[in-house]
């Protein structure tokens, strides 16, 4: 049993150029993927921190401003006292 085996042509060439150049745009697109998605990924680890740092500005803020009213308050009271004793 003989089997005749047909050498193709170097014209055919052409097309697995084009399979080469469909996968490398395939790989490309899935880079782009990959690091979009990372990108993503740290734009919003970004914006958690810095949502937590403005939430510990505002608490530290009110604890200023809480601070400053007992103060008055504070010493409002004390003014009072003076007055009445």
């Amino acid at each position: 049993m003989y089997y005749i085996i047909k050498i193709l042509p170097l014209n055919n060439f052409s097309e697995s150029k084009e399979t080469q150049i469909k996968s490398q745009e395939r790989k490309q697109r899935r880079k782009t993927k990959e690091k979009n998605k990372g990108e993503k990924t740290k734009e919003r680890w970004k914006a958690e921190k810095k949502r937590v740092g403005e939430e510990k500005l505002k608490k530290r803020k009110l604890k200023e401003k809480l601070k400053k009213e007992s103060w008055r308050r504070e010493a409002k009271e004390k003014i009072n006292r003076d007055k009445k004793g």
